[in-house]
């Protein structure tokens, strides 16, 4: 999966996270664990949003099974619980690939 800029734009994120994400991925930047830690991370920008807007119906209910586990897991939201949801989000993103892949 790649996000772009124009993407986020569509989807009207807010024009502070658009800035932020042009800053640090001027061409867009394929979703990869990597990516997503930075972008929830060091950017701040919030799973939630992403989720609602990012990601197909199977592929959300899969982020919000897994939230779910983070969760319980850290019960606190520090450094550590935000990069375990990135972790999350991103495994939700290959339900959607392999969706994709299995198409005719």
């Amino acid at each position: 999966m790649r996000i772009t800029g124009n993407m986020l734009c569509e989807y009207d994120a807010c024009r502070v996270d658009i800035e932020k994400f042009e800053t640090q991925w001027p061409d867009g930047c394929e979703v990869t664990e990597e990516n997503c830690i930075i972008a929830f991370t060091e950017l701040n920008f919030s799973p939630s949003w992403a989720a609602r807007n990012l990601l197909s119906y199977a592929a959300r209910v899969e982020y919000l099974r897994l939230k779910n586990i983070v969760w319980e897991e850290h019960g606190v939201l520090d450094k550590a619980y935000w990069t375990n949801l990135a972790i999350a989000f991103f495994k939700s993103t290959k339900l959607m690939e392999q969706k994709e892949e299995s198409k005719p």
